[in-house]
C-alpha cells in the first residue's frame, strides 16, 4: 500500500493507484514515478506543444508516447489513452487528428500540476536534513559509474536516495534536470549532464 502521506493520491478520480502500482511493479517504484511524473509536466508538455508547432510529427510522436508510458505507469489511464491515440495518429501522419486533440491533451496533461501539487511542499516545509558533503560527492561517483553503463535502476535508486535530503540549489536544479533525462531515457544526454 501507499505510504500514510500520499494516501491523498487515492482520492484522486483520475488516477488508479492500484493500477499504477501494478505497471510500475512495486510501491516504492511508483511513488518514484509518481515524483518524477510531476517533476517533468511542464517540460514535457513544452516539448510537445513545440514539436507540433515546428510540424516535426517524429518528435511529436516519439514525446506522446514517452507521455502514454508515464501517464500509465502513475495510473493516470485516461490520460495515458488520449496520448496513444495521438502517438497512433503521428505514426500515420494524421496531421487533422492531432490538430484536432492536441490542445485537450496537453490541458488534461498540465492538470496534473494542480492534481499533483501536494507532492512538493512549499520549500519552507521541506524538513529533510541537508545532504552531507561526502552522500553527495558519493552519490555523484557512483552515478559516473552507472550512467555510461545505461543501468536504468541504479540511476533510479541513487535518485532515490538523494529524495531523502535537500540539496544545495544548484545540485538540486541539477538532479531534477537529470531525472528529465532518465525520464525520457536519453543516455547521451545524460552522459553530457556528467560533464556539466
Amino acid at each position: 500500500d501507499l505510504p500514510e502521506d500520499l494516501g491523498w493520491v487515492k482520492e484522486i478520480p483520475e488516477i488508479s493507484v492500484e493500477e499504477g502500482i501494478r505497471c510500475a511493479g512495486g510501491v516504492s517504484s511508483y511513488v518514484f514515478s509518481l515524483n518524477l511524473f510531476y517533476d517533468t509536466i511542464e517540460g514535457g508538455a513544452e516539448v510537445i506543444e513545440k514539436a507540433w508547432k515546428d510540424g516535426d510529427i517524429r518528435l511529436y510522436t516519439v514525446k506522446v508516447h514517452a507521455l502514454k508510458s508515464s501517464a500509465r505507469i502513475i495510473g493516470a489511464q485516461a490520460l495515458s489513452k488520449m496520448a496513444e491515440e495521438l502517438e497512433d495518429a503521428g505514426n500515420r501522419e494524421d496531421l487533422g487528428f492531432i490538430g484536432e486533440h492536441q490542445e485537450a491533451l496537453l490541458a488534461e496533461y498540465r492538470a496534473y500540476r494542480e492534481r499533483l501539487s501536494r507532492l512538493k511542499p512549499a520549500d519552507d516545509a521541506d524538513d529533510r536534513p541537508p545532504i552531507p558533503a561526502e552522500e553527495l560527492t558519493e552519490a555523484m561517483g557512483a552515478l559516473k559509474e552507472v550512467i555510461p553503463q545505461m543501468d536504468y535502476d541504479a540511476v533510479e535508486m541513487i535518485l532515490g536516495d538523494l529524495e531523502a535530503y535537500r540539496l544545495p540549489d544548484a545540485e538540486a536544479a541539477r538532479i531534477t534536470e537529470l531525472k528529465k533525462l532518465l525520464k525520457i531515457l536519453d543516455w547521451d544526454g545524460m552522459e553530457k549532464w556528467l560533464d556539466g
